[in-house]
């Protein structure tokens, strides 16, 4: 019998009861108002709740169901894609919080599961605004223990739905997780794409108890939100309610609580291009941590994140005094070093100081929650992009002409926005002193402040900006001869003399890396600085025939001066 013979009548579910007009349900109604559409409630819920019977099945009124395989066909054996994590790779006292409690019965094949039924250190619980964000929550065989939660990011910003779309997990530990410990979220290798995953750790004595974590890692691995003093009930807890967009999956999958016998040193890298290691790569940005180097379309919409964060950036090769490895390497075993490693190629600093511009969807780093009282050592390099960097060398390397670029002119740009103000900066050997002193540097002095008031303990290094070019820069078209000397030994000594004053009267030190890199920048030999790169692009690069975002910027090499001048200093 054809299906369409067993539809009920349109008007079957539209009655008095529930006070619906059967006799407005025609072609063109809406619900807009009672008076254009069958439902006369003003709250639309003319919802049927009663049983009701429009064929006679026995007789053979209702159809028939289609069987496209018959008992025959074997059932299909599970896949294996996104393979979960079933062991922790944790050393030392660890206990587990997994998003299924204890008990709880697992879903999946045999040879799929970790375990048969939960294994939770702690316990897990959602709470939903309505019912409709709990019907936006859903679960996958991934992760670890091969069981995920995940649903869509909302913005806080938006009033009415997104807010009742609002799920918060909460995993919360045992009673013996006291005093210092490593909190730690793993992100499975799907369903976690948010860069502004907010985790709260509640029971701890921190004064920054909020930390922002990017969980697009593509594969299963753990992520520390830093060490903190527990003094009360261990707990942390996330919502998928965020400033970024478009919406994107959010997960809840496992937390750690590491417990460790002392307050291991806690590590803050923050900063631009010149700290997040942009370039200091091998080849095709493997070198790059995932989260920071990828790009992705969604229907309309395109997702970059460009921060390019290096595990060959110089604070990740500096060594600590007294320590016989480096502060990456460390980190990297949950030893006693714990890095918190937040710098973002570009960033001005404007994308540093709280309340400040988004970067590549993710919040200022001073927003991103990282600095405490417990901080031991805060590292940043910030001033070359509000120094213009990239518009000088432009000029000086394509546009310029005939003209040598110190006589020539770009355009303005708005120090605390970045954008474009149509006026023209007039020579740039008489713009450049001025905007150094009178723009770059109380915008460093600033972002110093407000890192000195958050880790209130912490030693605090801004770390400078070498000479780019070494023998005149003559392998690099464009540059002439009367050009280079001017960038070199008056423009960037301009920037280090500035940056220098600034540190010291917020009562940091200064790292002045240019005696490192003496004959060994761009054109030196060896050469420690990309040149112009136009091959080897990472995930998320410029497009050719742009050079690649690694131009002008430390190499491997380069990053293990800076590294070499940052422990001078420690």
């Amino acid at each position: 019998m054809f299906r369409t013979l067993a539809k009920p009548p349109v008007a079957l579910f539209c009655d008095g009861s529930i006070e619906c007009d059967p006799g407005k349900i025609k072609e063109g109604a809406s619900n807009d108002s009672p008076a254009s559409g069958p439902c006369q409630r003003s709250d639309f819920r003319c919802w049927w709740n009663k049983k009701v019977e429009w064929k006679n099945c026995p007789a053979g009124a209702c159809g028939n169901e289609i069987f496209r395989f018959n008992n025959t066909y074997p059932e299909e054996a599970d896949g294996n894609s996104h393979p979960p994590r079933c062991d922790s790779g944790i050393t030392g006292t660890t206990y587990i919080v997994d998003n299924v409690n204890s008990g709880q019965r697992i879903a999946g094949k045999d040879g799929r599961r970790c375990f048969d039924t939960g294994q939770s250190a702690g316990s897990f619980k959602f709470d939903f605004a309505t019912p409709s964000a709990k019907m936006d929550t859903h679960q996958l065989g991934v992760g670890y223990g091969n069981h995920t939660w995940f649903s869509t990011t909302r913005k806080a910003s938006s009033p009415g739905t997104d807010q009742r779309l609002k799920a918060t997990g909460t995993w919360t530990g045992p009673s013996t997780v006291k005093g210092w410990t490593r909190v730690l979220v793993h992100m499975p290798n799907v369903a976690a794409r948010s860069q502004q995953a907010k985790y709260t750790v509640s029971g701890t004595n921190s004064t920054s108890p909020q930390r922002v974590a990017p969980q697009r890692i593509r594969s299963n691995e753990w992520r520390s939100l830093g060490v903190f003093n527990f003094t009360g009930t261990p707990s942390v807890a996330l919502s998928n309610i965020t400033d970024e967009a478009p919406g994107v999956d959010i997960a809840w999958d496992a937390v750690a609580f590491q417990t460790l016998g002392a307050n291991p040193t806690h590590v803050v890298g923050m900063g631009d291009s010149f700290a997040s290691g942009e370039g200091a790569d091998n080849e095709g940005g493997k070198d790059y941590f995932r989260e920071t180097d990828y790009k992705e379309d969604l229907g309309d919409s395109e997702v970059l994140n460009k921060c390019h964060r290096s595990k060959q950036a110089w604070i990740r090769q500096a060594t600590l005094p007294g320590r016989s490895q480096s502060i990456g390497t460390i980190s990297d075993d949950y030893g006693n070093v714990d890095l918190s490693f937040i710098a973002c190629s570009g960033a001005r600093t404007y994308n540093i100081w709280t309340g400040g511009k988004n970067q590549w969807n993710s919040l200022p780093q001073m927003d991103l929650g990282y600095l405490d009282q417990n901080t031991d050592i805060v590292t940043i390099a910030i001033g070359g992009n509000d120094s213009l960097f990239t518009d000088v060398f432009n000029e000086c390397v394509w546009a310029a002409g005939l003209k040598l670029c110190q006589n020539a002119e770009i355009e303005k740009r708005n120090p605390d926005t970045g954008d474009k103000t149509g006026e023209m900066t007039g020579p740039l050997k008489d713009f450049m002193p001025n905007w150094l002193a009178n723009q770059v540097k109380p915008r460093i002095s600033k972002v110093l402040d407000q890192i000195k008031a958050r880790a209130t303990n912490a030693k605090v290094y801004l770390v400078g900006y070498p000479p780019l070019l070494s023998g005149n820069g003559q392998c690099i078209p464009g540059i002439g001869t009367e050009e280079a000397p001017w960038l070199n030994d008056e423009v960037a000594p301009k920037l280090s003399q500035e940056m220098k004053a600034a540190a010291t009267s917020a009562g940091a030190t200064f790292v002045d890396p240019a005696s490192d890199f003496k004959d060994k920048a761009i054109c030196g030999d060896p050469e420690s600085i990309h040149g112009i790169v136009t091959d080897g692009r990472s995930e998320a690069d410029n497009d050719s025939p742009a050079p690649s975002m690694k131009s002008f910027h430390p190499k491997i090499s380069g990053a293990r001066l800076y590294a070499n001048a940052l422990e001078r200093s420690l």
